[in-house]
């Protein structure tokens, strides 16, 4: 009877053991699981700034060429309008000219 009641001791002590260690095997999980969650929010933020300055490096350049695109096209619209208005400049200087001689 000492041998069953010592058995049921030991089987009580070692199930005592056994709940100890899964509860500090959970507390591990949770805190690794709370520090890698941490660890994935800073590397998310991290990569979320990097594309976020890429894309907006990559639309200023995309500005900056569409502007010296439109640029280019205003100085070439006004260098045509300069050379046809020098054209008619100089017929109405001479008309003037020989009105006025």
């Amino acid at each position: 009877m000492e041998e069953i009641i010592s058995s049921i001791l030991e089987a009580e002590k070692h199930a005592d053991e056994i709940v100890k260690s899964a509860s500090e095997q959970s507390k591990n999980i949770i805190i690794n699981a709370d520090s890698s969650a941490e660890k994935i929010k800073a590397d998310a933020i991290v990569k979320f700034k990097a594309e976020r300055k890429a894309a907006l490096l990559s639309a200023e350049e995309k500005a900056q060429k569409e502007y010296d695109a439109k640029i280019a096209e205003g100085e070439k619209d006004a260098a045509l309008l300069i050379a046809a208005t020098e054209k008619k400049i100089d017929n109405i200087a001479e008309k003037i000219l020989k009105e006025i001689l």
